[in-house]
């Protein structure tokens, strides 16, 4: 029995111990990468020394579809595609605590998130802060009730990712980053005959249902603006095709904003007719290529202009 514990003593040492050199290996590996979404390109734009006036965020309907340079002040896209709600506001979370927040924000808004169920896992994308920032360790652990031990080795953090993070140190030391966090689409040849209508089905019998629930996240977010007085814009990207989602979300979604005085573009709701009808502007039934992105920004940049050139936040007139 003694030889047991003494063999279980030592597996238990030889196992934390390789935890913790592998960990603390690839918290180099992590802090120094300045390329990809894993958490790169969330440090390039940390280790600025003069922030933007303007960072747009949001999923990859914004990060392929929204140009800073279309902008009428200095503004950076820390866009992150396939992120929720939860993973924006745990992201804006972070920028507050490293004192990064910058003095206005457009935040893409996606119908989408409103009409399922929550996405709470995409804060686990954010996993390299738990235990370092107390807003992300407090969704993480809401997404299960085991998670909190998976956190016991601290290499977990780097579950799935060992491969992007030795990739992203790599290209950051080789690739040139994508000018100002914009990555545009470019036309294919079968843009305009290669997509379908990418709505799922509704069930026989079951109906799709605004999920009030799922505005938490967007409130903390609004929360976070309203104490550091940051000016906040939100903003929606229009589809190829009409969603259900588009007309059952809208209208909470245009209340909850409007009832906080937060200037709002709304072009899913409110299609614009040039890129409605014009297939040769998309990649797929979801983004623009850089056609069509190129269209929707001078847009976005004309109807903003007002707010980020005003001295004040005013209401603004609904898209």
């Amino acid at each position: 029995m003694r030889n047991f514990l003494l063999f279980m003593g030592m597996l238990a040492l030889l196992l934390f111990g390789a935890d913790f050199v592998l960990a603390a290996l690839f918290d180099k590996l992590y802090q120094r990468a300045r390329s990809g979404q894993t958490g790169g390109e969330t440090n390039r734009y940390l280790a600025f020394s003069k922030l933007p006036t303007l960072l747009i965020m949001g999923n990859s309907r914004a990060r392929y579809q929204v140009d800073p340079d279309s902008f009428a002040v200095p503004t950076y896209s820390l866009c992150h595609a396939g992120m929720g709600q939860v993973f924006q506001t745990g992201l804006l979370h972070l920028l507050e605590q490293e004192n990064k927040l910058p003095s206005t924000v457009l935040l893409h808004v996606d119908f989408e998130e409103y009409t399922g169920d929550d996405n709470l896992e995409d804060i686990g994308n954010l996993r390299y802060y738990y235990g370092k920032s107390p807003a992300i360790t407090t969704r993480i652990r809401e997404i299960s009730r085991y998670e909190q031990l998976k956190y016991c080795f601290r290499f977990y953090r780097y579950n799935g990712r060992v491969i992007s993070i030795i990739k992203n140190f790599i290209q950051s030391r080789t690739a040139t980053p994508f000018s100002k966090g914009y990555q545009a689409l470019s036309p294919i040849a079968n843009d305009s005959t290669s997509f379908v209508e990418l709505t799922p089905p509704i069930i026989a019998g079951q109906r799709a249902r605004f999920q009030y629930r799922n505005l938490r996240h967007l409130q903390e977010f609004l929360a976070i603006c309203r104490r550091h007085k940051i000016k906040l814009l939100c903003f929606t990207s229009p589809y190829f095709v009409s969603r259900v989602s588009a007309s059952m979300a809208a209208l909470p979604i245009d209340s909850m904003l409007r009832a906080e005085h937060v200037p709002y573009f709304n072009a899913a709701a409110h299609p614009l007719p040039i890129l409605q009808h014009h297939a040769s502007f998309w990649q797929d039934a979801d983004h623009l290529n850089v056609l069509g992105a190129g269209y929707l920004s001078q847009q976005i940049a004309q109807w903003s202009k007002p707010f980020l050139t005003a001295d004040s936040t005013v209401i603004a007139p609904r898209h």
